[in-house]
């Protein structure tokens, strides 16, 4: 049994927490779980975080910054080829691969998410649409299409509708985001739906506005929000309805950004064979 106690970092939800600390309770190891909100985990600096904890859930988009501030441990050190081959094996889509920088792997993939539409189908009275032009005739025809813009969603719909309209963000030219047509359409459907969009819900992160669309009439569609499926079986509230992420035509590709999050391992974490095997663990 390890003597060491260590300290891990999560975000304040009950899919952030809850199988963490479960998990933890029954461990031959010593970890105790703290909670930010979602702002934090979204927003808050690695480097402070990774000074504080052994373990830290972050989101991919984190990794540049941590590698920029040396506060992670490169997973390739402390687990062997076979077994990250392994793990990456049994993730779903690009979760594993998603923290793959500069050649080294820096989280384990804990969580996956993508952002799919959001409806209340009690209010909406038709199918969902499938395209951003349905998506579009909805949102002038009720004024209840709402976005999810807040903190950096407005940039990750953004990348998505880019997708949906034929273009992957920076897969062509490193050095260049999105040609100007497709940055330009994209842009354009963005700022539309955004002036529609209830002004209610425009600083709500997405927890924020499930909650509110579980609770009020006033939001019948999200086209692109990261998903949580406890909202489609409600132990209260109204039911929340989930389809894919809007496309340009009928059968063109679904646009969506990758989110979900992962355990990294902080510098000042001292690794034990225990603490291995309970990550190892929670990977299979």
């Amino acid at each position: 049994m390890s003597q060491i106690s260590y300290r891990g970092l999560t975000w304040d939800h009950p899919r952030g927490y809850n199988a963490l600390a479960a998990a933890a309770s029954d461990a031959a190891v010593d970890i105790s779980w703290d909670k930010q909100p979602l702002e934090g985990f979204e927003s808050h600096p690695i480097a402070d975080l990774c000074a504080r904890y052994d373990l830290v859930v972050l989101d991919h988009p984190h990794v540049g910054e941590a590698l920029a501030g040396d506060c992670l441990q490169p997973l390739d050190t402390v687990f062997s080829s076979e077994e990250l081959a392994r793990i990456r094996a049994g993730s779903i889509g690009p979760s594993a691969t998603s923290y793959i920088y500069e050649g080294h792997q820096w989280a384990l993939p804990l969580d996956a998410a993508t952002q799919v539409m959001a409806c209340r189908a009690d209010l909406l009275g038709e199918n969902a649409p499938v395209t951003w032009g349905e998506v579009e005739a909805l949102s002038e025809r009720t004024g209840k299409v709402g976005m999810s813009l807040a903190g950096p969603h407005a940039f990750l719909s953004f990348l998505s509708i880019c997708v949906a309209l034929g273009e992957e963000p920076g897969r062509v030219d490193a050095d260049m985001l999105v040609s100007d047509a497709v940055g330009q359409a994209a842009y354009g459907i963005l700022s539309r739906l955004a002036a529609r969009s209830p002004a209610i819900i425009a600083d709500k992160n997405p927890i924020g506005i499930l909650n509110h669309m579980q609770s009020a009439d006033d939001v019948i569609l999200v086209p692109l929000i990261y998903g949580y499926v406890n909202y489609s079986a409600p132990k209260s509230g109204q039911k929340v309805i989930f389809h894919n992420a809007p496309r340009k035509g009928s059968d063109g590709r679904p646009g969506s950004t990758i989110g979900g999050t992962g355990i990294g391992i902080s510098r000042r974490c001292q690794m034990t064979p225990e603490l291995k095997a309970h990550l190892l663990w929670l990977m299979s």
